[in-house]
């Protein structure tokens, strides 16, 4: 990533920093929209805790977007305990159809079309390393059987 999308990334997700139980909610409102059957991963409903640890780890990302060599590790272990809850490839995307309509709706005209760039290379990033992660469980790419 370059500079200036990282600084992007950083900038935009500190403008939610204080919004982050609206932002969860919105975003599994948004993911179950788009696939509805992804509720069968979660115990009837997302609770609380589950929410937060998806701010979490973005937080994680996103002040780690500098450091590499916490980054790389830290997204293939998600990925790889993403894997063995069920977690398949088509899910990946979802996710980030999802990620990127809730940063829209929750940072409005702020989610200029550089910030919308700078997170969609963000998430690619996100994407591929957590894929890696799973195929190191699975020995495949964590297609739909």
């Amino acid at each position: 990533m370059t500079s200036e999308h990282r600084l992007l990334v950083v900038t935009t997700w500190r403008r939610l920093a204080d919004q982050a139980p609206e932002f969860e909610s919105a975003f599994y409102r948004r993911l179950f929209e788009i696939d509805p059957d992804l509720r069968r991963l979660f115990s009837s409903t997302v609770s609380s805790d589950q929410a937060r640890k998806l701010s979490s780890m973005l937080e994680l990302i996103v002040q780690w977007l500098d450091a590499p060599e916490r980054l790389v590790p830290a997204l293939k272990q998600l990925g790889a305990r993403h894997a063995a809850y069920g977690i398949v490839d088509e899910h990946y995307n979802d996710f980030g159809s999802a990620l990127m309509g809730t940063l829209d709706e929750r940072l409005g005209a702020d989610f200029t079309p550089d910030a919308r760039s700078a997170w969609t290379e963000a998430y690619a990033l996100i994407s591929a390393l957590m894929r890696r992660g799973a195929m190191r469980v699975t020995g495949e790419w964590a297609l739909r059987r």
